[in-house]
């Protein structure tokens, strides 16, 4: 049995990430390929366009991108259209055809796989979902806060330029898809489960919880004296108060909750008495380590962009909590890598943050979009005693062994890979009978 992986990216974003490891799992007992758009030096691993190819493709992308400059100029989520297919992925999935090689599709946009070319995805394929855009029109989440347009095909509310892009790609998405019974489609935690469950665009299709899995091994708690020594390192005190949270396209990107969060450190300031303030550092990563990032004039580090697994276990090690503010998230993988090195994580009672962060127990759920809320909770974690922070850090760390572990993950995923390897070779055998 043989298992294709196919993604934009098998490297850089949360949905490569995930997709690397889901292909590390399947590596680990069968037969494996994988397909990507984004040019990889040196990974033999990977089959991708080649240089010319992918400057083409680029070129393509440029295009699409200007064109959604005019499109969603009012709408600051996400939107990719993928009007044109990387013809490496494209041929790669129709040779899948007519066999029983396993298709598992991440995430295809940046015009990974075009729309019209939904209808080209083989029979019984795995598809994972890493946000909404399947189930969307060509917004990667849905209004998280009212009527869901994608449940009515975008048929109420006010005309625009961007509702009717929206609409035909919904449409569109509908068309091919919703007369399907055959596509196995995983999503990472039960809020996307539930939503794709509830999306006309999938109606005939199975849908199955799929955790993102976390490395345990890698993201483990720190020694006591390499968490001080790497304070040390980044010029924080052995008593600060560290809040690490990551600072990748806050101003760019609503969802990430940076609003919110610098409010919150606001509203935290007038709160808290000098003395505790002037000992919280804000431990911030992502992006480049010039970024002005400084809220509520709290102290912060920047350790900039983290391309390691151990690089980030290090950055979550040195923390006392992790805040993650985001509005909506699919899974958590930050929460769920904080937890998994000990860390107790701060976020508001949201989407998939849900499976991930227990409530008093491996750390603090705020009241959705409530400032104040958030700010309440990480005065709580600011407060807490030494032991009982301890305590909600080997909690979290339990519960991601229990339920997000490889080991854990890959029993499911193999269950998986294994049952529809089943199915699709009792169809092949079913057409040659016919």
């Amino acid at each position: 049995m043989r298992v294709n992986y196919f993604a934009f990216s098998f490297l850089r974003g949360g949905a490569a990430i995930a997709a690397e490891k889901f292909y590390y799992l399947g590596s680990r007992n069968f037969s494996v390929r994988s397909f990507c758009v984004e040019e990889l030096s040196g990974d033999d691993r990977r089959e991708a366009p080649a240089p010319m190819a992918f400057r083409y493709h680029y070129f393509l992308r440029l295009l699409e991108y200007c064109l959604l400059i005019f499109v969603r100029k009012d709408v600051d989520v996400k939107h990719s259209i993928n009007l044109f297919s990387c013809r490496l992925v494209r041929d790669a999935l129709q040779s899948c055809f007519g066999s029983d090689e396993i298709v598992h599709l991440h995430w295809i946009n940046n015009d990974t796989l075009s729309l019209w070319d939904l209808a080209k995805v083989p029979p019984y394929s795995i598809i994972t979902l890493h946000d909404e855009w399947l189930i969307a029109g060509a917004e990667h989440y849905q209004n998280p806060f009212g009527p869901q347009g994608a449940l009515d095909g975008y048929s109420s509310g006010k005309l625009s330029l961007c509702k009717l892009v929206n609409k035909y790609c919904w449409f569109l998405k509908y068309k091919l898809l919703s007369q399907r019974k055959d596509l196995i489609v995983t999503a990472p935690s039960n809020w996307l489960c539930e939503r794709a469950a509830q999306s006309p665009v999938l109606a005939g299709n199975q849908i199955e919880l799929l955790p993102n899995p976390i490395d345990t091994g890698v993201f483990a708690p720190l020694l006591e004296t390499e968490k001080q020594r790497i304070r040390n390192e980044l010029g924080i005190g052995a008593e600060d108060f560290v809040l690490v949270f990551g600072g990748v396209a806050l101003e760019k990107n609503r969802l990430k909750g940076g609003a919110e969060l610098e409010k919150a450190l606001v509203a935290l300031a007038k709160r808290l008495p000098k003395d505790v303030t002037d000992r919280i550092t804000l431990l911030v990563f992502g992006g480049d380590v010039t970024s002005k990032v400084c809220m509520a004039g709290f102290r912060t580090v920047h350790c900039g962009r983290v391309s390691s697994s151990g690089g980030m276990q290090r950055t979550y090690g040195v923390g006392d909590f992790t805040v993650v503010p985001s509005q909506v998230e699919a899974f958590g993988q930050v929460a769920a890598e904080s937890l998994s090195c000990g860390v107790p994580v701060i976020c508001f009672d949201t989407s998939g943050l849900r499976d991930v962060v227990q409530h008093g127990v491996s750390g603090f759920v705020a009241d959705f979009l409530s400032v104040d809320s958030l700010a309440v909770q990480i005065e709580r974690a600011v407060r807490l005693g030494e032991a009982d922070r301890s305590r909600m850090g080997r909690a979290g760390r339990a519960s991601i062994e229990k339920n997000f572990s490889f080991e854990k993950v890959e029993e499911a995923y193999l269950d998986l890979l294994n049952r529809v390897h089943s199915r699709k070779t009792e169809q092949l055998q079913r057409n040659k009978q016919g």
